[in-house]
C-alpha cells in the first residue's frame, strides 16, 4: 500500500511532484512546481481518499489564480500550456 510522500524529479535532480497518500488513495496536498522546483504550479488537496478535492492553479510568480472544488472527480475542464503558458482549448 501506498502511504507518505510520494516525489517525483527531473533528470538534474529538480522536484517536479510530489503527491500524498494514505492507503493507496491520494489523500492531502499533491504539488506539481515550475521547472525552477521551487514555485508551485498547480495544487490538489484530497480529502478521505474518495474524489472530493480542490484544485488550486499558480501563475509563474506564485500568485493563485484559479481555485475550484470538485465532488465526484469528473472532468469539466482541461487546459494546454504551450512555453508555460495556459491556453484555452479553443485556442490553436
Amino acid at each position: 500500500m501506498l502511504n507518505g510522500q510520494w516525489k517525483t524529479y527531473t533528470l538534474r535532480g529538480t522536484l517536479v511532484n510530489f503527491q500524498t497518500f494514505k492507503d493507496d488513495s491520494l489523500n492531502g496536498i499533491s504539488r506539481d512546481y515550475w521547472i525552477d522546483g521551487k514555485t508551485v504550479m498547480s495544487e490538489r488537496e484530497f480529502f478521505n481518499g474518495n474524489n472530493k478535492f480542490l484544485a488550486r492553479e499558480f501563475g509563474k510568480n506564485g500568485r493563485l489564480e484559479s481555485e475550484i472544488p470538485y465532488e465526484d472527480g469528473t472532468v469539466r475542464e482541461t487546459k494546454t500550456y504551450v512555453d508555460g503558458e495556459a491556453r484555452n482549448n479553443q485556442d490553436k
